[in-house]
């Protein structure tokens, strides 16, 4: 991961420099073809299931009761 302060201090490199940041961009949009709404929402649904089965994991990392199995509404 990136620190704030390195980021900082590279900032005017990248600024100065039109191919890197043209290369910063390509594979800015290459990463960013990994991520999709689609994905998202079947690892959230996932998740949800899982913690719908098991509602002691929502209870052990959360330390507290499941939403999905005791609905306060």
């Amino acid at each position: 991961m990136v620190e704030t302060e390195e980021l900082t201090a590279r900032l005017p490199e990248v600024l100065a420099d039109q191919p890197l940041r043209e290369e910063m961009r390509r594979q800015g949009l290459q990463r960013a073809r990994v991520f999709s709404w689609e994905r998202s929402a079947h690892a959230a649904l996932a998740a949800f299931e899982q913690l719908a089965r098991n509602p002691s994991v929502a209870e052990e990392l959360a330390g507290v009761a499941c939403v999905l199995c005791n609905p306060i509404f």
